[in-house]
């Protein structure tokens, strides 16, 4: 329909053209001829938006715009402009009667062309892009930059701006001859009037202002899908690590429990530690170490990975991404603190690890030498092999406060060092401990190096008689006349009155005669048989009352049982005599 009313138009057109030669009507086309320098008026805007329609004739123009626009009129009167208003608006629908009306409506149709051209020019501008949308578009170049070189540049700044910066940091600051627009520090596009002009903005502010509206909301926009998207991620992350670590987990448990079962089930192939040929760790306490460390790996190697997983897990997120340094300040700083100082203290500590050795080495030693020294293996002529068990055990005790005591600080260095220190505190915290044991000890090496008591003996401490079978350090063995072995701590001699009844080597027997008997016919049968069971026999009357005479008989003898071989023979020489026993007198 459009078609036909613009060829109608056409043909009305130029029927009003042919007309025009013919009649008197030949002045009235001046009058027409007047319009065509009316269009450059409207062509202004057109360097920004299409200066080429702008430039063509009037006539042309309006052949071209027809089918789309208004029809141009004819120059005949009103019954010949009537089709127009059925194909365009209403500015056509009152022609004017006289010739020269059409004018205004031919200058009227280039009109509305700069508008459509300037939206074509904003359609076909750089675009400015974050990813797949359009954010905005650079028009006309400036200077020696392209269009298009602006438009990467500013694409360029925007990407670096949404990794850095905040939708919120967007600003415009405006100079003399343009505008910035700005993302924090960082300008994403310096804006000139040309740009205004092209985009059919009144001012480069308010151009700007669009801009950074536009440039505002990209990033909004973006940065939230960003984080969508790397919170989805993270999220992932999060639990591929922990099935990662409950993997990780599974296996350390699975290598501690195999070790273990191999050091259990292979108990031969554990050696000991020698230093040449000194024997410093037994297999057997190695195997022990060896089992209490592997387990005590497997919770160290379990609770590393837990906390490695939950340290990158929290740092994957922002909202929990400050929990993670204070975590890392509560276990690893003091950890690596730990570490410095050990490693500053490297040194020190290997010369104290050798001075270790050199202790426990002498431990060793002296534990070995006085072990063969009890056992009769090395004879030594200025300690007996009773004494050798007590003796080690002082003398060791004695190295190791020492060591602590005075070699500490001789070898750190520091008088007042750690070492130092924990040598006095230990030295200190074991004697008041150990304060009934030292003075047990210290009484029974007076009783030892005194021989006033020793194995054979017979004494009585407090109400308890017996034959003392082993003189400690700490204890005295009494073995009674029913076979009881009774100890006694040298300590209890401080507190009960005791005697030696026999010393070692003689052999005491008290008996009762009747009281009646002849004096020098017991004293003279009681000293044959004394004679006769050992050497050094002595017989005294020790009293006498109305039920017995009490007589003790005593000689030297080493006989395993002597006591009895002598009670045996003074009864048989009493009897060959026939004198009787007595009553003897209750204890």
């Amino acid at each position: 329909m459009s078609c036909a009313v613009a060829l109608s138009a056409l043909v009305l057109a130029s029927a009003g053209q042919a007309q025009v030669p013919s009649g008197s009507a030949a002045p009235p086309p001046a009058p027409a001829a007047k319009p065509p320098p009316k269009p450059p008026a409207p062509a202004k805007p057109a360097p920004s938006a299409a200066p080429a329609p702008s430039a063509e004739p009037p006539p042309a123009l309006g052949v071209e715009l027809a089918p789309s626009a208004e029809p141009a009129p004819s120059t005949e009167p009103a019954p010949s402009a009537e089709p127009a208003p059925s194909a365009s608006a209403a500015p056509s629908a009152e022609p004017a009667p006289s010739a020269e009306a059409p004018a205004p409506d031919a200058s009227a149709a280039p009109a509305p062309a700069p508008s459509a051209s300037a939206t074509q020019g904003v359609e076909s501008g750089a675009p400015v892009r974050v990813g797949d949308v359009v954010v905005f578009r650079v028009l006309v170049g400036h200077g020696r930059a392209s269009a298009k070189e602006r438009a990467d540049a500013a694409a360029a700044a925007l990407k670096d701006a949404i990794a850095t910066q905040k939708a919120d940091d967007v600003r415009v600051e405006e100079r003399p001859d343009g505008a910035v627009v700005y993302a924090g520090k960082s300008p994403i596009i310096e804006l000139w009037a040309e740009d205004a002009s092209a985009a059919g903005e009144p001012s480069v502010k308010d151009h700007a202002a669009r801009v950074a509206a536009q440039v505002r909301e990209s990033m909004r926009r973006e940065q939230k899908r960003s984080a969508i998207a790397t919170t989805v991620f993270s999220l992932s992350l999060v639990v591929l690590a922990a099935l990662f670590a409950l993997y990780l987990i599974r296996k350390l448990s699975d290598f501690a429990e195999r070790a273990r079962d191999y050091v259990v089930t292979n108990p031969d192939r554990i050696p000991a530690i020698r230093v040449y040929s000194l024997e410093v760790v037994q297999p057997a306490a190695l195997r022990s170490a060896l089992i209490v460390g592997f387990g005590a790996l497997r919770l160290v190697a379990q609770v590393t990975v837990i906390y490695l997983w939950l340290l990158g897990s929290l740092s994957l997120f922002d909202t929990t991404r400050p929990y993670t340094e204070k975590l890392t300040g509560l276990v690893v700083s003091p950890i690596a603190g730990l570490v410095g100082r050990v490693v500053a203290t490297i040194p020190m500590l290997v010369v104290t690890a050798l001075a270790t050795v050199a202790v426990l080495v002498v431990l060793r030693f002296v534990a070995m030498f006085f072990g063969s020294v009890a056992r009769g293996e090395t004879r030594v002529a200025w300690l007996p092999a009773e004494l050798a068990g007590p003796t080690s055990v002082l003398l060791r005790l004695g190295i190791v406060a020492i060591a602590l005591v005075f070699g500490a600080p001789v070898v750190t260095g520091d008088s007042q060092g750690a070492l130092a220190r924990a040598g006095t505190v230990i030295v200190a915290v074991a004697g008041l401990a150990a304060t009934p044991l030292f003075a047990t000890a210290l009484a029974g090496a007076a009783v030892l190096y005194s021989k006033k008591l020793g194995p054979g003996d017979r004494a009585r401490v407090g109400s308890r008689v017996g034959r003392v079978r082993r003189v400690g350090l700490l204890d005295v063995e009494l073995e009674s006349d029913e076979g009881a072995v009774l100890r006694v701590p040298h300590l209890a001699l401080f507190l009960h009155p005791w005697e030696v009844v026999e010393a070692r080597g003689r052999v005491v027997v008290e008996l009762a005669v009747a009281a009646d008997a002849k004096l020098s016919d017991v004293e003279t049968a009681l000293a044959a048989a004394a004679r006769a069971a050992g050497d050094d026999p002595s017989v005294e009357l020790m009293g006498a009352d109305a039920d017995a005479l009490h007589y003790r008989v005593s000689l030297r003898s080493d006989a395993e049982n002597a006591r009895g071989a002598l009670l045996a023979a003074l009864l048989a020489a009493l009897s060959e005599r026939g004198i009787r026993l007595g009553r003897s007198r209750a204890p």
